[in-house]
């Protein structure tokens, strides 16, 4: 894939338009509990709510000042000649799936005290270059952030250079995590990368969202279907993709990575244990085993958090 090919993110296939899924403040706030309380996520805050972890989300930009948004974005950067706003709602959705803080109103994200470094790779059109995907990640990494969260895809390899950032993120410890897709069909770049932790969806009964690509890379999957999350003046809206799946999955990660980060491990051993925590910890769907479907199964917030505390 030469430069001037252009990658899209990963469509919110079924995503309700911001005319239909805007909603009002009591709405947002009792939607948004359906998916932690499938996630087990409340009972992980006993042990952590993400602080110490710095995630670098690599989307369409963000609300910065969205309220529930303003204390957890620490940085904004844009590779597409902007200033790092978001025109699309895409990435101020998933940055809020991750990390919103809920004050006195609002929503509240899965790891509501990690830190985001939202950094803009899909512009107004809803496109981006392999140039912008590069720099982004490049930024990330030189940034020695703990997850990058890429909730976007193409279906062709994007090239060498993005294949090497990659690698030298995985060497660092840095955590990638990928939308497999929406499409019905092979998982995507750059979740199909074996270095990269790709997310497949669910719908609201447990079972593969019909648009959800499939394949023997997806790792693990969860809640894709009419997620509310923080949307671009200062709204909240439902958007349903294996990108919401993503960012939830990115969120439950960064839990585990606090604690570790609070026993003082080294984060290349966080990323060896994590990876090799994930079967042990997915409550198996499909069937027994890992399928290309839904990977391990979906991830359990709470025990993740306990078995990284217990170092099993």
């Amino acid at each position: 894939m030469n430069d001037r090919q252009a990658y899209s993110k990963v469509q919110s296939d079924g995503a309700i338009t911001p005319k239909e899924g805007m909603m009002d403040m009591a709405r947002a706030v009792w939607a948004n509990s359906r998916h932690l309380e499938v996630i087990r996520v409340p009972e992980s805050w006993e042990m952590t709510k993400g602080e110490g972890v710095t995630i670098a989300v690599l989307d369409s930009g963000v609300d910065r000042m969205h309220p529930d948004l303003k204390e957890s974005v620490v940085g904004v950067f844009d590779t597409t000649g902007g200033d790092g706003s978001d025109s699309t709602g895409h990435g101020t959705h998933c940055i809020g799936l991750i990390a919103a803080q809920q004050g006195t109103d609002g929503v509240t994200g899965v790891s509501p005290d990690a830190k985001i470094v939202s950094i803009k790779v899909i512009d107004k059109n809803n496109h981006g270059s392999v140039t912008m995907l590069r720099d982004g990640l490049r930024k990330a990494i030189d940034m020695n952030v703990d997850i990058i969260n890429l909730s976007l895809g193409t279906k062709t390899h994007p090239g060498p250079d993005v294949e090497l950032l990659l690698d030298e993120a995985e060497e660092k410890g840095i955590l990638v995590v990928a939308a497999s897709g929406n499409e019905s069909g092979p998982v995507m770049f750059p979740a199909r990368f074996d270095n990269v932790i790709a997310v497949s969806g669910i719908d609201e009964k447990g079972i593969r969202s019909d648009f959800s690509n499939y394949g023997i890379e997806n790792l693990v999957c969860a809640p894709s279907v009419a997620l509310v999350s923080t949307f671009p003046g200062n709204r909240y809206a439902k958007m349903s993709g294996t990108s919401m799946a993503a960012a939830v999955i990115t969120g439950i990660l960064s839990l585990g990575i606090s604690i570790l980060k609070n026993q003082k491990s080294g984060n290349i051993r966080s990323r060896e244990l994590i990876l090799d925590l994930l079967p042990t910890v997915s409550n198996d769907s499909g069937d027994p085993g890992r399928d290309v479907f839904y990977g391990w199964g979906v991830l359990d917030s709470t025990r993740f958090c306990r078995n990284v505390s217990n170092g099993l």
